[in-house]
């Protein structure tokens, strides 16, 4: 197992020290740590990984890793049962080392803390496709939208729409995230051809309308809005302060200004406003839904 460790961990860009720390974990107990992988995997429920890392960060993030990693290999099976590219594969699963990164700055432990966000790469309900992430799936609830405004959306809740996911460490390049989403129809008819979307959906703080507001119209954020049709703001800024500063200060004055998003932003905080999300849809090209 330690060969299969290294070789997963080392495809997905983990370093010796996460790699170690998941190798560990798994050796203290291989067959408990596959037998929860398994039944994770299967039932999509990730509480057993959540309640060991809120009782021991340590040990329990990098049991969390281990689950991760062992879900992954079998997410590998399907892949090429599929014949979807290993490339694929990779770009996927890279979100893991992402993860593991994070969860190393917020705690200074190997391992991973986003475990029930993993396991939908895990059990192939979403694929990185160049920039973006797709998840398979249906509009969500938006409890946040008042019912009134919910009328006018294009879509109603629960039709099919792939959800999309913009993750963290490249820049946010208009023509990539625009060649993702003209990639993703093609991907999605050829993989799943029982499932037929015709739109995207993204409920992100990059689509917060009051972005406008801190950016010049050329921006790499103002650029991804103009992408979207977006419908409505939510004025929770968890999300915002989380990918513009990584933690929550108890006072404003607190944020780093050493970005112009940073400055921005905390002026705009400052002044007694708040950062938000934004819901957004994007309908698919015609001629390649036509395809579907």
């Amino acid at each position: 197992m330690e060969k299969a460790f290294e070789e997963i961990g080392a495809r997905i860009g983990l370093d010796a020290a996460q790699i170690r720390a998941a190798l560990h974990a798994y050796e203290c107990d291989p067959k408990g740590a596959s037998a929860l992988a398994e039944r994770v995997r299967a039932g999509g429920n990730p509480g057993a990984y959540l309640r060991a890392i809120h009782r021991d960060p340590e040990t329990g993030g990098a049991w969390a890793l281990a689950g991760a990693l062992l879900m992954a290999q079998r997410a590998g099976e399907d892949y090429r049962a599929r014949g979807i590219p290993q490339g694929i594969f990779m770009q996927t699963m890279s979100d893991i080392k992402i993860w593991a990164d994070t969860y190393r700055r917020r705690t200074g432990c190997d391992g991973l803390g986003e475990i029930a966000w993993i396991v939908h790469h895990c059990r192939l309900e979403l694929f990185r496709l160049g920039r973006l992430q797709f998840e398979r799936g249906r509009v969500p609830a938006a409890p946040f939208v008042p019912l009134r405004r919910r009328r006018t959306l294009p879509l109603r809740r629960g039709s099919p729409c792939l959800a999309v996911h913009i993750p963290e460490g490249e820049p946010l390049d208009p023509a990539a995230c625009r060649a993702s989403l003209e990639d993703a129809p093609a991907f999605f008819a050829r993989y799943y051809p029982a499932e037929h979307y015709e739109w995207f959906c993204c409920f992100s703080w990059l689509l917060y309308s009051g972005n406008r507001m801190l950016l010049s119209p050329e921006s790499n954020i103002v650029r991804f809005m103009d992408l979207w049709e977006i419908c409505f703001d939510w004025k929770n800024d968890a999300q915002a302060v989380e990918r513009i500063w990584g933690r929550r200060e108890r006072d404003v004055s607190r944020y780093e200004t050493d970005t112009l998003l940073r400055a921005n932003a905390r002026r705009w905080m400052e002044q007694g406003n708040r950062l938000g999300m934004g819901l957004g849809f994007r309908m698919m090209p015609r001629d390649e839904r036509a395809e579907k």
